[in-house]
């Protein structure tokens, strides 16, 4: 195939979002104080990531649960929402192998880009905070376009903003059906980054790392 850009999801494809919400956490259990500190902090990480879903319900909601689940007097859920909009992005962990692919990618002259659902402002800081946003020649995120992946049309739009077609693009996420469908329904080659939280499909191109993407690119191109 002739290849021209390689686009990737960002929560748990590019950030290591599991290991960065127990690491921010943690880091919340100390910020916010005395009540915090009493509880089993393995606890509350575990109980926060059951109710969060990989990032598909509200924080909202999972925080109301924290408040009933714990107890917590000293803080509401607006209080404890705010310091993980305000904090979250400093606790960003990449995958393993980010910046190298990323590196290796960019010297095939491939254009890059992530399309990503979620709240512009935060994303763009954890993209930030994960330091390779220069790599990237385009990054759309869902809030700012006024669609949300698995619609085929953010992906169109992305090509279009590359301005490559989207038959010589492959897209990278963790979400079968979002990621790897909805890339697929605009024409694009979906690649699924293994994640055991969804249940497995049978999709063309899986990886499991990052670098398998450098591997399947050399594939494709051959």
């Amino acid at each position: 195939m002739v290849l021209k850009a390689v686009l990737f999801d960002l929560d748990e494809t590019l950030l290591d979002r599991n290991a960065s919400l127990r690491h921010f956490l943690k880091g919340q259990i100390e910020r916010l104080g005395d009540e915090l500190k009493t509880f089993d902090a393995q606890r509350y990480e575990d109980e926060f990531i059951k109710w969060d879903e990989n990032g598909y319900v509200t924080k909202e909601t999972v925080y109301k649960k924290i408040i009933e689940k714990f107890s917590i007097q000293s803080f509401s859920v607006e209080d404890l929402v705010r310091d993980y909009k305000t904090h979250f992005h400093a606790s960003s962990i990449p995958f393993s192998q980010l910046e190298s692919t990323l590196k290796s990618l960019k010297e095939k002259s491939l254009k890059l880009a992530i399309i990503s659902n979620g709240i512009t402002e935060f994303q763009h800081r954890v993209i930030k905070a994960l330091k390779v946003d220069g790599y990237f020649d385009e990054i759309l995120i869902s809030e700012e376009e006024g669609m949300k992946k698995p619609n085929k049309k953010i992906f169109l739009r992305a090509a279009e903003r590359l301005g490559v077609k989207p038959e010589e693009c492959i897209f990278v996420g963790d979400h079968p059906d979002n990621d790897v469908r909805g890339a697929e329904a605009a024409g694009m080659t979906g690649v699924w980054k293994v994640n055991q939280f969804w249940e497995r499909k049978k999709t063309t191109h899986e990886i499991t790392d990052l670098n398998g993407v450098v591997l399947l690119v050399e594939q494709l191109v051959d």
